[in-house]
């Protein structure tokens, strides 16, 4: 989807929060073998204790890891990709 397509999409509220800018993805949608289509998102979530930088991304800063700000790339997704 294109970047301009997203940023229509996602208030001024969210995209506040969503710096950088979010890598641009293009998508194949015409390998759709029936009409019936189904869209699956997979984040990880759950993992928190493995994005602390003490511990398996000790190259990375904190707030890279900081859930406070991944919510709002996971909220983009999920508003962009419509699951």
């Amino acid at each position: 989807m294109a970047s301009s397509t997203m940023n229509n999409l996602m208030s001024n509220e969210i995209k506040q929060y969503i710096t950088p800018e979010s890598l641009k993805r293009d998508f194949d949608g015409s390998i759709s073998s029936s009409s019936t289509a189904i869209h699956v998102i997979q984040w990880n979530v759950l993992a928190q204790a493995l994005s602390y930088t003490k511990g398996n991304f000790v190259r990375v800063n904190d707030d890279v890891v900081d859930f406070e700000k991944r919510k709002w790339r996971i909220l983009e997704q999920i508003i962009v990709r419509r699951p």
